[in-house]
């Protein structure tokens, strides 16, 4: 008799005793070989039980083997297929961070060509090689990467941007606002408005030769920085040695270069009170 219980098969084997009534020899003889294929028929149906139930669980085994195989194979398959991260929360513009290996500056206005963003930056932070790669953090975090895609000999670069999922290319100058669009040197000098990725910045400018000649916290993460009027307009690009790439020559370098149609990107309102 079988009994199933919890997929596995038990073989139950029931032996009935008791004494076997024999008339006389003869009879002796037939009922003992009588018995003995009766005992026969027994044992090799107990046999044939054992089988069948070894191949059962035999089967039962390999299929629960089969199993884990399949399980450990699904885990390392997630395990060598995992998602890269393509989605985070940031921004790119004014302000951001750029960095190329140990080095490091600052975006200064965002600029479009169609469909295509671009960014300005110190060419030589960047590095001189067109189609380098480079990388773009807000707050420490990658947001962007983009690649080399004009440099000058004086120091105006401009990046090919694409931003990760979720990360906005905002032309807002931190703290100030604008650009309201492109300006021109004062010739009278006066205060420049920008941001970095250190903080909100003002610089005085002298009039003689479009220098920066005071800087709140001067160091090299300055270079590339955009640089606002008191109106908000963009008059130029901060180089690595403190003086401004004016606008109007910006603009010229990227039409020279093939960049017809390169517009700049516009912020928001301007103030002159610093917000943030």
């Amino acid at each position: 008799m079988f009994t199933k219980f919890a997929g596995f098969v038990t073989v139950i084997a029931l032996t009935l005793g008791g004494a076997a009534l024999v008339a006389s020899p003869a009879d002796a003889s037939v009922a003992a070989t009588g018995s003995s294929k009766v005992g026969d028929k027994k044992a090799n149906k107990r046999a044939g039980h054992k089988a069948v139930g070894k191949k059962a669980v035999g089967k039962k085994a390999k299929r629960k083997a089969k199993g884990k195989r399949a399980k450990r194979g699904r885990s390392v398959a997630a395990a060598g297929h995992a998602t890269p991260q393509t989605s985070v929360q940031g921004r790119v513009g004014p302000g951001s961070s750029v960095a190329v290996g140990d080095r490091a500056c600052t975006i200064g206005f965002l600029f479009r060509q169609v469909d295509r963003h671009f960014a300005s930056v110190s060419a030589n932070c960047v590095g001189r090689a067109l189609g380098e790669s480079v990388t773009i953090k807000d707050a420490g975090v990658d947001v962007a990467s983009g690649k080399v895609a004009f440099t000058g000999a004086d120091d105006f670069g401009l990046i090919e941007v694409t931003a990760l999922s979720g990360v906005v290319f905002d032309g807002s100058v931190p703290g100030w606002g604008g650009p309201v669009g492109p300006g021109v040197m004062p010739e009278a000098g006066g205060t420049a408005y920008f941001a970095t990725p250190n903080g909100v910045r003002t610089a005085a400018l002298q009039n003689d030769a479009g220098r920066v000649v005071a800087l709140a916290v001067p160091d090299q993460a300055n270079a590339g920085a955009g640089l606002l009027d008191a109106t908000g307009h963009a008059i130029g690009l901060l180089d690595k040695s403190g003086n401004v790439i004016a606008m109007s020559l910006v603009l010229d370098r990227a039409l020279g270069a093939g960049f017809a149609g390169l517009q700049l990107v516009s912020g928001g309102a301007f103030q002159t009170a610093a917000v943030g």
